[in-house]
């Protein structure tokens, strides 16, 4: 933090003061408001002082998304100190590295709340902009996961802007369908503070569709597998009213996963982000088609002469931590390039891929994304996951792996054909395999390397 950076309003001390008896957070048994959830973060605050735990201490944090895992969370942000949440997947040897690597000096892991006759200490009314907030690994698609560290001012102008062009408002409801590990669900707990709306915690064994119904959830956020899912469930869509707002991001969509989507009844819209931003850069609208993305407030973005899609602006994070040290990754001008593909035009922004994917085939370009896309235009095919699978002739071919809907058989020849009409032939894949049951990165993204590994492995038909 330096002396001259600009303030903010503490989410929390606003929401607490302008909607105390509003439900801050809906349980599955209970509710507790914004009064209740800032007298627990001033009690929590003491107790974790009284541990030791000061300004820029690194805090990881570990377990499922509960209450006490939020005020624990929010009372790190009172205290100064900077959160690194981390998977409770993770198995300890994993919790342990990623530990090391951020000289973390406490783990969290929040079993209740048990604070309720403590002292307290009453939260600050305003926040420093440049406050370090939280650490958080990038999905690290084609090798070590980064560190990227995000301030508070990262956070809250990234909920502004969505706030401002995406309608929420006190009495909505969003569910915390993204894990606190993963910058989508940290975006769900700013915007709904923001807004002064319920952020909804239930049982992860539920589905999605299960969850909306039983709380009347009114803003969801997907991934493209949450959405094709909500979308196998054929009778779904036609019990849910409530929805005012579905956010699909986390990865590549297709426009017909998204016009299915909204034909089906679901006010859905595409968003493309980054960790590094905070979440969201570009979002689609409401009143427009659900594919069109547009820049948000308090966000830049440009396309340079390689297609590179850079961004800078209040949402960009601090940088990477490297050693204990934070490299700024910006350029000269102060943007950070993010390592995506796309163009822009008439202000709508097209994402290509990922630059670090691209294999090459026999000396032509492979974008495993643009397969992925055709590949799931085909009905039988619900996700597909392209990996480029060594040749001694061509460098590499590309391999699918695919999950079907429902218990379709995987016929090779017939998505073959398919796609034979819609790509040259250096493209179409020359082996295809049943997606594993989990191939993500920390329940989100597809785990490429993973994939790639197993494709390499299989022996040859």
């Amino acid at each position: 933090m330096t002396p001259d950076s600009p303030l903010l309003p503490n989410p929390l001390y606003v929401a607490a003061r302008r909607y105390p008896d509003a439900i801050a957070v809906h349980l599955h048994r209970g509710h507790m408001t914004y009064r209740e959830l800032a007298e627990d973060v001033e009690r929590t605050t003491l107790v974790l002082r009284n541990r030791g735990i000061g300004i820029g201490d690194r805090i990881g944090l570990l377990g499922p998304p509960t209450y006490a895992y939020l005020v624990n969370l929010l009372s790190l942000l009172e205290l100064r100190a900077v959160a690194c949440p981390l998977s409770d997947r993770l198995p300890r040897a994993a919790i342990d590295e990623a530990m090391h690597r951020i000289g973390g000096t406490k783990l969290l892991n929040p079993p209740g709340m048990s604070v309720a006759e403590a002292p307290s200490l009453p939260l600050h009314e305003q926040v420093a902009a440049d406050q370090p907030f939280t650490l958080l690994f990038t999905s690290g698609s084609t090798g070590v996961p980064k560190v990227a560290q995000l301030t508070i001012g990262n956070h809250l102008h990234n909920a502004a802007g969505s706030n401002e062009v995406l309608p929420l408002e006190q009495g909505d409801s969003w569910l915390l369908s993204l894990p606190l590990y993963h910058v989508g669900g940290l975006a769900i707990l700013f915007r709904s503070l923001l807004a002064g709306a319920t952020i909804v915690l239930d049982k992860p064994r539920n589905s999605l569709g299960d969850q909306v119904l039983a709380h009347r959830v009114t803003h969801l956020s997907v991934v493209a597998t949450q959405l094709q899912r909500m979308l196998d469930d054929v009778h779904l869509a036609a019990k849910i009213h409530s929805l005012k707002l579905v956010l699909a991001g986390g990865g590549p969509l297709t426009g017909e996963l998204l016009h299915r989507a909204r034909f089906a009844g679901l006010p859905v819209v595409a968003s493309y982000g980054a960790t590094e931003s905070a979440s969201q850069i570009c979002t689609a609208r409401l009143d427009g088609p659900p594919e069109e993305m547009r820049l948000l407030p308090y966000r830049e973005l440009r396309i340079d002469r390689d297609g590179e899609i850079l961004v800078r602006g209040p949402v960009l994070f601090d940088g990477y931590l490297d050693q204990q040290t934070i490299d700024p990754a910006r350029d000269a001008e102060g943007w950070y390039h993010t390592g995506d593909s796309g163009s822009l035009q008439n202000d709508i922004l097209t994402v290509t891929g990922r630059r670090d994917l691209m294999f090459i085939s026999g000396g032509e370009n492979i974008q495993p994304e643009e397969i992925e896309r055709h590949l799931l235009d085909a009905p039988e095919v619900a996700e597909a996951i392209v990996v480029p699978l060594a040749d001694a002739e061509f460098g590499y071919r590309p391999f699918a792996f695919l999950r079907m809907h429902g218990d379709a058989p995987l016929r090779e020849e017939v998505i073959r054909r398919f796609l034979e009409n819609r790509l040259p032939r250096f493209k179409v894949p020359v082996r295809m395999q049943e997606l594993p049951a989990e191939p993500s990165e920390q329940g989100m993204k597809p785990d490429r390397q993973l994939l790639r590994r197993l494709a390499n492995e299989r022996p040859p038909p």
